[in-house]
């Protein structure tokens, strides 16, 4: 969902920039398909990160530093992880 909500702000982005801050520039539609092509990468793969946030935020936040004598955080047992085709 990150990454679909990312193309909307990322295509306005590289309109602008052709239009306003490039204008009459021949090489504006390059810079910007360039430029576009980058954050839409990093889109896909901070989409990614967001996705798995809530496993992080589900831990306890645990630091030694502050309160040495804490009891001992969480335990990772299993892990499995599963793909899960798109259906389409």
């Amino acid at each position: 969902m990150f990454t679909i909500a990312m193309t909307i702000p990322i295509a306005l982005l590289m309109g602008m920039y052709m239009y306003r801050w490039r204008a009459g520039n021949h090489r504006a539609i390059t810079e910007a398909t360039i430029a576009g092509v980058i954050l839409l990468i990093l889109a896909v793969v901070f989409g990614k990160v967001v996705q798995g946030m809530d496993v992080v935020d589900c831990l306890t936040p645990r630091d030694p530093s502050v309160n040495p004598n804490a009891p001992p955080g969480d335990a990772i047992i299993d892990l499995a992880i599963q793909e899960v085709a798109s259906g389409g």
